[in-house]
């Protein structure tokens, strides 16, 4: 927090003991959840400032309720209405090259939510089977539909000379995707 309103509360809960372990065992996230309430009839403000230098992205849950995010990207959630739940990736090599691990981790609820990300944000709409490819450190969010996968660089030159490293993630429509720098 940098500052908040006087009239505003702080709490912390785990949201239920299973929802602490996998935020905080699976999901790379915080075991406690920071609540500011307001117990006033007035409006009140709180100010959020990411962990690293970073630009805020809100999220609005009920247009991409089950979007999968990026670990350590999730900064803040409106309301309580929102959960953090686990996904396994699809194949050992994405596993163990596509950057997300074993878990992926997803968003659930109506809220707004918003999402940590460094450099510049990149936004863009996949059409059915449309592929893009990132460095794995770069995918920020997708939306549920759009399907990760990996791929090779290419020869050894690549991998060592070019610093493009052995795999890429591809990404594949349809969907939404968030990539940030």
């Amino acid at each position: 927090m940098a500052y908040m309103s006087p009239g505003l509360f702080a709490d912390v809960d785990v949201g239920g003991c299973e929802q602490g372990c996998k935020r905080c065992c699976c999901a790379g996230e915080n075991l406690f959840r920071l609540h500011f309430l307001n117990e006033t009839e007035d409006s009140q403000q709180v100010g959020l400032t990411p962990t690293f230098p970073a630009k805020i992205v809100p999220i609005d849950l009920a247009t991409y309720n089950g979007m999968v995010f990026n670990r350590g990207a999730f900064l803040a959630a409106m309301g309580s209405d929102w959960s953090v739940d686990i996904k396994r990736v699809r194949s050992v090599g994405t596993c163990c090259c596509g950057g997300q691990g074993l878990f992926m981790n997803t968003l659930h609820g109506s809220g707004m939510i918003f999402l940590q990300a460094g450099g510049t944000v990149m936004r863009k709409e996949l059409e059915d089977g449309e592929e893009l490819v990132v460095e794995q450190g770069a995918v920020l969010a997708f939306e549920r539909s759009v399907d990760l996968d990996i791929r090779k660089t290419g020869g050894c030159l690549v991998c060592c000379c070019g610093g493009m490293g052995l795999f890429n993630a591809v990404l594949t429509g349809p969907g939404f995707v968030m990539i940030h720098s």
